[in-house]
């Protein structure tokens, strides 16, 4: 007699373990920052520790980053942890980080919208919507397809 649990099917569940949980946990407590110190954080300059670990948090790689806020390639690698970005790319940092955690909360989890991110969308003439950020009107139309898709439009 086989005493077996049955195979469970379907997405599986959401578990708050590991590097998951954290990046879950990042993107709600950036949203309960107040505005004063998101602008404190780009009038003072992000450091590039806090970038770095960015970008292990939205599993992206270096040279995607360094395309996102329009760096040339290579430019973070000599970078020390404790050097700070200017007003510029500081603020462009923090757009990426609104539209995470937006797109975090309209979601439910990291996950589900890291996916949607990474897959081509007739929305976006069939590009990816992480590529299409690397712009101002790039990123808000992904910020409006996730308003659309929030209010059951897409």
């Amino acid at each position: 007699m086989n005493h077996e649990s049955p195979k469970k099917r379907g997405r599986p569940r959401k578990t708050v373990d590991g590097l998951h949980g954290q990046t879950d946990r990042f993107f709600q407590q950036f949203a309960k920052l107040p505005f004063s110190e998101k602008e404190e954080m780009v009038l003072n300059g992000i450091t590039v520790k806090y970038l770095a670990d960015l970008i292990t948090f939205l599993r992206m790689d270096g040279a995607l980053m360094e395309r996102l806020l329009l760096l040339d390639s290579g430019e973070l690698a000599p970078m020390k942890e404790e050097d700070k970005f200017g007003p510029v790319v500081s603020d462009r940092i923090m757009a990426i980080l609104e539209l995470y955690s937006y797109g975090v909360d309209s979601m439910g989890e990291f996950e589900l919208f890291n996916e949607w991110m990474k897959r081509p969308s007739e929305k976006f003439v069939f590009h990816r919507p992480i590529d299409v950020i690397n712009t101002h009107p790039g990123l808000l139309e992904v910020r409006q397809a996730l308003h659309e898709i929030r209010t059951g439009y897409y």
